[in-house]
């Protein structure tokens, strides 16, 4: 069960979180006077097992709404056991629900949604991961690259993927639902077509390496073709002072609709 708490929201550890889920209302914040306004736009809710009176374990790593039905999802970024999982709290009953990843899937990091309701998570067994909240089944997709030797279906590649994005409105190019995923060790975004189930690799070359883990998209002018929309992905690490350029980026990328296209 999920219990409200109005407050300050503070970040929690893996193994004794405070605070499962934060919402900051926008609306209910005056800029003008952020410290009188701040307790009453926060809303946080805590897990809470009826029958110990104990807190529930998981801590959300990316979180992801459904377009179907408002639910909000987290996944919840362990190597094996019960948290290893993604969970879902239902605004509406103000209930959380566990779902353990099945074999191969382990720790669980970016994670979105599709129109369809269909849930999307990277996974740093090497795989794209997809769950199906009607059937309660998951999919998974070796991502591009290497295995390592000796291993078989029981692990993924040896890219590690880390947070991802689902395409909704076709900002690409490449059809709404395409799911983008942060080749982070690889240099690369992992394109899944989940109509044909295969990948397409965006090989960034400059500068090296690059080193991303989060990206969105925008469409800034509808009327403009592929000039007027892309995707934005930032390099994101610690010490930016060992790629080619010593300091920090954000991509803009774009993909024409044939190498002439102007």
């Amino acid at each position: 069960m999920g219990i409200p708490i109005n407050g300050s929201i503070r970040t929690c550890s893996p193994s004794d979180p405070p605070v499962s889920l934060g919402m900051l209302d926008t609306n209910k914040l005056d800029p003008k006077d952020p410290a009188g306004t701040e307790a009453a736009a926060q809303t946080a809710w805590m897990r809470i097992d009826p029958s110990t009176g104990k807190n529930v374990g998981g801590w959300g790593y990316g979180v992801a709404i459904s377009p179907l039905d408002g639910t909000v999802w987290q996944s919840n970024g362990e190597s094996g056991g019960p948290l290893n999982k993604l969970y879902m709290f239902d605004p509406k009953s103000r209930k959380f629900k566990d779902y353990p990843l099945t074999p191969p899937g382990r720790v669980p990091h970016g994670i979105d949604a599709s129109t369809d309701g269909k849930i999307w998570f990277s996974a740093g067994s090497g795989h794209l991961g997809r769950f199906d909240p009607k059937t309660e089944q998951y999919s998974y997709w070796e991502l591009p690259g290497p295995k390592l030797k000796g291993t078989g279906k029981e692990t993924g590649t040896t890219v590690f993927p880390y947070f991802l994005w689902v395409d909704q409105f076709d900002v690409l190019g490449l059809g709404k639902g395409t799911v983008i995923v942060c080749g982070t060790t690889s240099d690369s975004l992992m394109i899944f077509d989940p109509r044909k189930e295969t990948f397409s690799v965006i090989q960034v070359p400059y500068p090296l390496p690059f080193y991303t883990r989060g990206l969105d998209g925008r469409i800034d002018d509808p009327k403009a073709g592929w000039k007027g929309r892309g995707l934005w992905a930032t390099y994101s690490s610690y010490m930016p002072r060992f790629t080619e350029s010593k300091m920090g980026s954000v991509s803009h990328i774009q993909l024409r609709p044939n190498p002439l296209a102007y």
